[in-house]
């Protein structure tokens, strides 16, 4: 069996495959049984976009940032509603575009809090065609750990 990997909180871990349709539209995530599992909370326009992240009890789980004004797209995450860089658990930077990468992937690299040097992310995102589906694997390695 394999590693479990928790990144937010072990309670959103299972050891089965869990399919999940995502609504990118209107920001939330339903089971197979259509209930809704999780949402995102707008919270304002700002020189930072901010986003929360809430389960259906509509407690806060994690806070997206962007940097608006960056050449490119770089989003840190905070536990809870923080906006405290204490509570930082992981930031995302994607990968510059090159021919070796085509126009229609989107490659991110996930560095958790305490991987303050950037040598090697600790999970990749290929993020495939309109954005309908992507593949995280563990760091630089070829071990799937998620399909959207």
């Amino acid at each position: 069996m394999a590693e479990k990997i928790s990144v937010i909180n072990p309670s959103y871990c299972v050891p089965h495959s869990v399919s999940i349709q995502i609504n990118t539209e209107k920001g939330i995530a339903y089971s197979e049984k259509d209930d809704r599992l999780f949402y995102i909370k707008d919270i304002s326009f700002s020189l930072r976009d901010r986003r929360v992240l809430c389960d259906d009890t509509q407690k806060p789980i994690v806070t997206f940032y962007n940097k608006i004004m960056t050449v490119r797209e770089q989003w840190k995450v905070l536990k809870g509603e923080s906006n405290d860089s204490s509570d930082l658990v992981f930031w995302v930077k994607e990968v510059k575009k090159s021919s070796t990468i085509p126009s229609e992937i989107t490659k991110l690299n996930v560095f958790l809090a305490g991987n303050k040097e950037e040598k090697k992310s600790d999970f990749r995102v290929i993020i495939y065609g309109s954005k309908h589906s992507c593949t995280v694997y563990a760091g630089e390695s070829p071990t799937i750990i998620a399909k959207v």
